[in-house]
């Protein structure tokens, strides 16, 4: 089942599907919330282009009571046409000229209490989703309750809205229903690699403006702060609020700050438009213009940019004490990695094969493994209880204890060596770090006293590539049950593996910008290693079992399989 994350862990009701909403329009549904439909695709393949849904809730009537009218206007925020019209109606006129529905969405199970006093209604919300002006969508704390204030007045004998926050409230199902999740593509610095951004924005007519409009104000505080770059110039805007669409060609005019842009950073422009604009209806590609004047036409060539990074199909292990590819005609050696590798009896393994080097876990400490000469053996932190380590895009090694989660050791085979003080303050252990194979965030499982968290940050580097700090985690989920492993399965999306007390281990397909798909459970799990795609997500167990995700279901592949290695 998809949905989005709930802050224990558990998945929230499915999203509606497209033909449940079409029918329930065509069957003149005034003012329903849609509570059931078919289930989503999983996220992690190519997703539909999206489609435009319009609800028609119900407007205010005559004699409606105070909380009738509280939960009138709420439940009108399903319709955005006509900047939220029908939502407007409940509205004082004094309200209605200052109410922003565009500041936040609280997104929740739609179980809402309702209490009234006097002239004030007072609507308990528990949300299990936020998403702020900009799109981004952040998990909410389990248990934690918000109170909605509504003052209301009464106009010619009937009851008005005359204060409200600003902002929506919608239940899961219709937020899905009429917002989307896109990705805006920025580029980790100093390189031409596009790094996802998970937005959520309105379905409609209007999504390629604010796509675009997004884009070129910058990316979330995930991949702020140095962590991501723009090929725009700074300073440029759309030159007027819209972003036309015909022939299947998105027409982004911009004002003349784009002109600065040299070849290089026009055509990672053109990159940046196109791969963010992908999920939206009709739009195959785009042109960038100045003043009506097209500088750059679309499709932009592949060669411009970089998508995140592949990693060999086959599974990476040990089979005894020998350390290899795994195929179809069984082991493979590494050559000039295999031999250390299994010299170091290793209990853990990140091997990066465009570095030909690896990050190993022994019961000694940490260690990096190359290539050169027949296998160079560098020791890197000889601290004891360090969790499995993690070797990212430069080649450097993340160490940490896992008692003491803040004291981050980056180290490469060249010797430079840093500190980092991570930022998940509130930790008390840490379980699993692993950095995304385009080097800009890590994801990471924390201990926050009984309560586990998932969650990314972004890696901010020097100009050498050396890792300095990292942005503030953006919680992915957060839960009692306890992890047992988790890797990222391509750029947007994490897989986890987690045990509730006396049940089986729950394989979860997390996504970045807020959903949630369980990919089944089993009885025991040891460790979890992703692939391109969820097709090659594995696990294996205490027996040695591997097993691949097929279709739906955990099909075994091989046996005698000691230890499962991570791909960087």
């Amino acid at each position: 089942m998809s949905g989005f994350l709930h802050t224990s862990g558990r998945k929230l009701v499915a999203a509606l599907g497209l033909v449940v909403a079409v029918s329930l329009l065509a069957s003149g549904c005034q003012a329903g919330i849609p509570r059931s439909g078919p289930v989503y695709p999983g996220p992690a393949e190519a997703p539909p282009a999206e489609q435009s849904l319009v609800f028609n809730p119900d407007r205010p009537v005559n004699g409606a009571s105070k909380e009738e009218i509280v939960r009138g206007f709420v439940a009108a925020a399903s319709s955005a046409t006509g900047d939220y019209a029908i939502a407007r109606e409940f509205l004082t006129p004094d309200l209605n000229a200052r109410w922003n529905p565009h500041t936040s969405i609280t997104v929740d199970a739609g179980l809402r209490t309702v209490k009234t006093e006097d002239d004030t209604v007072r609507m308990i919300v528990s949300p299990n989703a936020l998403v702020d002006a900009h799109g981004s969508m952040r998990s909410a704390r389990e248990g934690r309750s918000v109170e909605n204030v509504f003052e209301l007045r009464s106009i010619g004998g009937e009851w008005r809205v005359n204060a409200a926050p600003d902002g929506i409230v919608l239940d899961e199902n219709t937020f899905e229903a009429v917002f989307n999740e896109h990705s805006l593509y920025f580029l980790a610095a100093q390189s031409n690699i596009l790094v996802p951004d998970q937005r959520w924005f309105l379905r409609g007519a209007t999504t390629a403006t604010r796509i675009v409009t997004e884009l070129l104000l910058g990316p979330s505080e995930l991949l702020a702060d140095s962590v991501t770059t723009t090929a725009f110039p700074e300073g440029t805007a759309l030159a007027a609020n819209s972003v036309p669409v015909g022939s299947n060609v998105a027409h982004v005019d911009l004002t003349p700050e784009a002109l600065s842009a040299d070849e290089n950073s026009l055509r990672l422009m053109l990159a940046q438009l196109e791969s963010s604009l992908i999920r939206v209806a009709g739009v195959t590609r785009a042109d960038i213009s100045v003043d009506q004047s097209v500088v750059l036409a679309g499709p932009a060539d592949p060669s411009w940019s970089q998508r995140y990074p592949r990693v060999p199909g086959k599974p990476v292990v040990m089979v005894g004490d020998q350390f290899g590819e795994l195929g179809s005609t069984g082991l493979t050696p590494i050559p000039r990695l295999s031999e250390a590798i299994r010299n170091l009896a290793p209990t853990s393994i990140d091997y990066s094969a465009p570095l030909e080097s690896a990050a190993i876990g022994t019961a000694n400490g940490v260690a990096i493994v190359t290539a050169s000469g027949q296998g160079q053996v560098i020791p890197v932190d000889g601290r004891s209880g360090l969790i499995a380590p993690t070797i990212d895009s430069r080649g450097f090694v993340w160490t940490v204890p896992a008692s003491n989660p803040r004291d981050l050791n980056v180290t490469n085979a060249a010797g430079a060596s840093g500190k980092i003080l991570a930022p998940w303050i509130d930790a008390v252990g840490v379980e699993v770090l692993s950095v995304s194979r385009d080097g800009t965030r890590m994801l990471v499982v924390y201990n926050q006293g009984g309560e586990y968290i998932v969650a990314v940050s972004g890696i901010v580097r020097d100009g050498n590539g050396m890792p300095t700090t990292m942005t503030d985690p953006v919680e992915i989920q957060l839960s009692t049950d306890i992890p047992v492993d988790a890797d990222w399965v391509d750029e947007s999306h994490i897989a986890l593996a987690s045990k509730a007390v006396g049940n089986n281990v729950e394989i979860s397909l997390l996504s970045v910008g807020g959903r949630a798909e369980s990919l089944g459970t089993t009885e025991d799990v040891v460790s979890i290693a992703g692939g391109n795609s969820v097709s090659q997500l594995r696990i294996v167990d205490s027996g040695g079992v591997l097993r691949e995700y097929r279709g739906s279901n955990w099909q075994e592949s091989a046996a005698e399989v000691t230890l499962l290695a991570k791909q960087a």
